[in-house]
């Protein structure tokens, strides 16, 4: 493979950078793999192109904090020389701001063409803009169209997007309780946290006709709680949260522990879960799970989750200033 590189073979150099990046066959540097990856794009591969800006993207190579607009360059590039999955991640450059000035109506643009080449990442994205009515007009029935494309080609959170529309049966989406317990057990198969994570649901409070199973629900809450993916947080949060509560309580076979509980709240927080903070923030307001009381950081722990959009928190933050007055 090094002898191929040193011929300046654009593919073997892209597979020789792989080889660094994940440190198969030979000792992992990132070094390396950022100096191949450039050779492996300036001779035109495609795919080292759009490799390179998702490592600059998330700060593998480059500065740590990333490189964003570094990353967004080379997406721009590797989608003019036809790479699909560089016109993705171009629109969700333009969806987000990063690397590029935010403008949603282009980023649904670009997902449109990338749906037409049949990016199934696309097609869930483009579903989550009409969802939200973002860059396009809001439609939850195209939504659920472009779902229903994506869960076909096995893409796991357009399952859950599209069990949860049919769970609310809403605006041009029937309610059917069967189908959306079966996408959600489908895309539980996957490991991924969201969607264990809404299944267990699902089983602790006994939705869609589901027997309730508050011993399921713990086991699946775990497993989503114990993923470590990066792209993950927001599911494994959210089970972090769902464990808590049921640890502080005693339930689904757990043994009541309010300091469990607390740890499980604050690693929740950690990541940025805005119910992890306000739930945190009650059990030191009320001395649960913890020495005593700590008014102080908990007054400071609800007001980051009120500016996170957390309601009970702003309420609680409301109660607390109230009553010094």
């Amino acid at each position: 493979m090094e002898r191929a590189a040193n011929l300046g073979l654009s593919q073997a150099i892209f597979y020789l950078a792989l080889l660094y990046k994940s440190g198969e066959g030979v000792p992992r540097d990132p070094k390396r793999m950022h100096e191949l990856l450039a050779a492996a794009a300036d001779a035109g591969h495609t795919g080292a192109m759009v490799t390179l800006g998702n490592c600059l993207m998330h700060g593998e190579v480059g500065p740590p904090c990333g490189d964003q607009s570094g990353a967004f360059k080379w997406f721009v590039r590797a989608a003019q020389l036809g790479d699909v999955e560089a016109l993705f991640n171009q629109a969700c450059c333009h969806l987000e701001g990063s690397g590029t000035q935010k403008n949603p109506q282009r980023g649904a643009e670009l997902l449109r063409q990338a749906v037409d080449e049949g990016s199934v990442p696309a097609m869930y994205q483009l579903g989550s803009c009409y969802a939200k009515g973002c860059g396009v007009e809001k439609c939850v029935a195209e939504a659920a169209r472009l779902y229903r494309k994506a869960a076909a080609g096995g893409n796991v959170s357009a399952m859950v997007a599209l069990s949860i529309l049919h769970q609310k049966g809403t605006e041009g989406v029937p309610l059917d309780h069967d189908l959306a317990f079966g996408l959600m057990k489908q895309a539980a198969l996957s490991g991924r946290a969201d969607a264990l994570f809404n299944l267990g649901k699902i089983y602790k409070s006994g939705m869609l006709g589901v027997q309730m199973d508050l011993v399921a629900a713990v086991l699946l809450f775990t497993r989503a709680a114990n993923r470590d993916s990066p792209d993950e947080v927001d599911g494994r949060a959210a089970a972090l949260v769902s464990l808590g509560i049921m640890q502080e309580s005693g339930e689904g076979g757990l043994a009541p522990d309010p300091s469990k509980a607390v740890e499980l709240y604050k690693q929740a927080s950690a990541l940025g879960s805005a119910n992890g903070t306000t739930n945190w923030a009650i059990c030191l307001y009320k001395g649960i799970g913890v020495e005593k009381p700590d008014k102080a950081t908990a007054e400071q722990l609800f007001e980051k989750a009120a500016k996170m959009g957390d309601t009970c928190a702003l309420d609680m933050l409301h109660k607390m200033r109230a009553s010094t007055l």
